[in-house]
This record gives C-alpha cells, sequence and structure tokens, in this order.
C-alpha cells in the first residue's frame, strides 16, 4: 500500500522501494539542496530508489510527472 507522508513542504510517497519526493518553493536553497540530496543518499543506502521533481515541475506538466512516475514504477516491476 502507498505511504504518504506530507510535512516540512514537500510530500513523500513510498510504493514498494520507490519513494516519489515532490519538494516545496523553500527546496531550492543550497542548504536545502545540499538536505535533500543526503536525504537521497541515505535512503539509496538502505535499498529505496528516489525519484525527485520540485513542485514547479508538477504545477507546469503534471502529465510529465505522472509519466515519469508511471515509468519509474513500471521499471521496477
Amino acid at each position: 500500500n502507498p505511504c504518504l507522508d506530507v510535512r516540512h513542504n514537500f510530500l513523500t510517497i513510498l510504493v514498494g522501494e520507490e519513494i516519489v519526493e515532490i519538494d516545496g518553493e523553500t527546496h531550492s536553497s543550497p542548504a536545502e539542496i545540499a538536505h535533500d540530496l543526503t536525504r537521497t543518499a541515505f535512503l539509496e543506502f538502505r535499498g529505496y530508489r528516489v525519484i525527485r521533481f520540485d513542485n514547479s515541475q508538477l504545477y507546469e506538466d503534471a502529465d510529465a510527472v505522472a509519466e515519469a512516475i508511471l515509468a519509474a514504477l513500471c521499471e521496477s516491476g
């Protein structure tokens, strides 16, 4: 079952071993970018695959984001 976690200006969706993160506006500062890279590295070390988008990608082309998520999920089986 997918798990949703919304907090700290981002959305996390967990499906199996795939994690989709959609980052909010504040994730563009150097400190937040570094934090996101550290978080991604930690999750990948734990065996998860992280697919990350920023909220502008979602607002500007939700269909492309949905297609990318579906393609990633199909790749993993």
